[in-house]
């Protein structure tokens, strides 16, 4: 199911926010099938997020202390920000 939706729709980014170990299968799956696609985990509300790559992260501008903030309805803000603005910029 999870393959089905990555292939099915147009993707600019992952968001991964908090979850189980099921979140590493769906990173790995995406890393596969979107290599091009940003792929950014919120770290702060904790979960298995906390344990994925940060490299894209990092490419966007953001470093990892703010994706680590517990204050993540405010990351989260300003990371679809920066997707927003990728988007507009062809990127």
């Amino acid at each position: 199911m999870r393959k089905e939706m990555m292939q099915s729709m147009w993707l600019s980014a992952s968001v991964f926010v908090g979850g189980m170990e099921g979140i590493k299968d769906e990173y790995e799956l995406c890393v596969e099938l979107l290599p091009h696609v940003p792929k950014i985990p919120l770290a702060g509300p904790g979960g298995a997020a906390v344990r994925l790559p940060m490299a894209d992260v990092r490419e966007l501008g953001f470093d990892e202390e703010l994706i680590r903030s517990e204050c993540y309805p405010f990351v989260a803000a300003r990371v679809m920000t920066a997707i927003a603005s990728r988007i507009e910029a062809g990127s």
